[in-house]
């Protein structure tokens, strides 16, 4: 492991900066816990002169705990159910996914 992937993995695996989330591969798999560090930015984009409000949900999750994320996959994260939004991205250094989510609809 270099010192980049272990400075990243202390950051993400902190208790004080992340906490545990539950990840649903789907496909019958089991469900998984990994940590995560939970960011919740309010965003506002502009539709034709009129603010919209998203709320939205990033995971911060290191690449060796979830290896393939992809969109439409399930976290529970404080007990609600938030489903990927889009295509995952890998951060600078590609050790941490960086990983936007939404409220998951009823079924």
């Amino acid at each position: 492991m270099t010192v980049l992937a272990a400075a990243a993995r202390a950051l993400i695996h902190d208790p004080v900066l992340s906490e545990e989330v539950t990840w649903d591969p789907g496909g019958g798999a089991d469900m998984e816990t990994v940590r995560a560090v939970v960011k919740a930015p309010d965003q506002i984009d502009d539709f034709r002169g009129a603010p919209i409000h998203s709320e939205t949900v990033i995971l911060s999750v290191l690449v060796a705990d979830l290896p393939n994320p992809v969109a439409g996959q399930l976290f529970t994260v404080r007990g609600e159910a938030r489903a990927v939004q889009g295509v995952p991205r890998r951060g600078a250094t590609g050790l941490i996914w960086e990983i936007d989510t939404q409220p998951a609809s009823a079924p």
